[in-house]
């Protein structure tokens, strides 16, 4: 993505993190393989959020081509963060603008590695913590991944659980934490918990995502759970909760961490 700005915008970008619009943005921190995408297909469904597929923001940057680039940004007191949080806020207003100013619901599991970045950037967003048993998250991305050894598996596991844990600790935003057993447990219950705290009304057409937008959404690879269950468009409950002794040990502070 390219994006060029005028001399007002410049000076605007020395003095503010974002925008002066009144974006309103829910950000989903959580593991890969934690539930995100149907937390998004629901939370989709109702008429005053838009949810869309992973938007990788993140990875937008931008490049000072010249030494004149460098001298003037250099010059104006503009440093580099400041010109990545421009681009990012940039990108998430244009969703915005393009959805009529709904709720902007971002989930893609790589921004809780970018937690502090995330809330330098928009010191107004608030946080959904996405929890799910360390062991299921492992189980389910060695089904996505069957070509890598368990190992490997653990060891990005765990580098997630961890910064996650790290967010939860720390993060100053406005947050709640849900889990994923309990989102497919008690749909109704979590989802009304969700849109208190999001501060949007409850509709009951949430719990029939499938119905409302499987078609509009794109469940794509990389984008998104490509899965025939999310496909199937229903909430479908967990079926069994894993013993702690049969997770590994490098994930097991996270059992007890999180209360599991």
């Amino acid at each position: 993505m390219r994006l060029c700005f005028t001399g007002k915008q410049i000076n605007k970008i020395k003095n503010t993190k974002t925008s002066e619009k009144s974006l309103k943005l829910v950000f989903i921190l959580c593991s890969i393989r934690s539930g995100s995408t149907l937390l998004t297909s629901i939370l989709n469904s109702n008429s005053d959020i838009y949810a869309p597929h992973e938007t990788h923001f993140t990875g937008v940057t931008y490049k000072q081509k010249t030494e004149l680039t460098k001298r003037a940004t250099k010059s104006l007191s503009i440093d580099k963060t400041q010109l990545k949080y421009a681009l990012w806020n940039n990108y998430i207003n244009q969703l915005a603008d393009q959805n009529n100013g709904k709720i902007i619901v971002e989930k893609t599991p790589n921004n809780v590695l970018k937690w502090r970045d995330i809330e330098s950037c928009w010191p107004n967003a608030k946080i959904i913590f996405l929890l799910r048993h360390p062991l299921s998250v492992a189980e389910s991305w060695q089904r996505a991944k069957p070509d890598q050894e368990w190992p490997q598996i653990v060891e990005k596991i765990n580098e997630y659980c961890s910064a996650v844990d790290a967010a939860k600790e720390n993060i100053k935003l406005k947050n709640c934490s849900i889990k994923y057993e309990n989102l497919t447990w008690q749909p109704e219950q979590v989802i009304k918990k969700i849109c208190k705290f999001i501060d949007v009304p409850y509709e009951k057409q949430m719990l029939n995502y499938g119905q409302y937008n499987i078609s509009e959404r794109r469940f794509i690879r990389g984008l998104n759970d490509w899965s025939e269950k999310i496909k199937s468009g229903r909430i479908q409950p967990v079926k069994r909760m894993p013993k702690k002794k049969d997770t590994p040990d490098i994930l097991r502070k996270y059992v007890d961490r999180w209360h599991y």
